[in-house]
């Protein structure tokens, strides 16, 4: 049997995996201070006090059972993180809120920030070259071709195609 410290570190292993992000951003982005703290989580080595656990939990919807035991679901809601995060973005009045227009450059602001990411997160996401991303955030390419369409929908398969197409309303 897997003791608690490797199992936390395990799950905490896969959750930063998951996110595409470093152990430092992932301590940044719950305010743990001691970024080396994240390699000892990892290694089993501790375990997190409850303070610091919390702020994980209230950083990132993880149901607890899942992150010390492997057990039941990931997520709280039983939605996946980053599906739950383009949803909320994407209500209209979140999108009015924020100026978002309906371009194709928009709508990559909108993955950048559904990932909380850069350029570069986004493209290895969506298996493309992150200059295409850039081309798009300068205006140069402002449509996709089906084909780009298709190889985002493998990448990203909860946004909806016509997404890509059609307006935000």
């Amino acid at each position: 049997m897997i003791n608690s410290n490797i199992m936390f570190g395990i799950q905490l292993k896969k959750l930063i995996k998951y996110l595409d992000i470093t152990n430092s951003a992932f301590a940044v982005n719950c305010d743990i201070r001691a970024y080396d703290s994240i390699k000892k989580y990892i290694a089993g080595e501790v375990v997190p006090d409850m303070a610091t656990l919390n702020k994980i939990l209230d950083r990132y919807p993880v149901t607890m059972d899942w992150l010390y035991y492997n057990k039941g679901e990931m997520w709280r809601d039983g939605k996946d993180y980053f599906e739950a995060r383009f949803e909320e973005i994407t209500k209209p009045e979140n999108l009015k809120k924020k100026g978002y227009q309906n371009t194709l450059k928009s709508k990559i602001e909108i993955l950048l920030e559904v990932y909380e990411t850069s350029v570069t997160g986004v493209a290895r996401r969506l298996n493309i070259n992150k200059h295409t991303l850039h081309n798009i955030r300068n205006d140069r390419k402002t449509f996709l071709k089906r084909t780009e369409i298709a190889k985002f929908r493998l990448a990203i398969p909860f946004i909806p195609y016509e997404w890509y197409l059609t307006d935000f309303t």
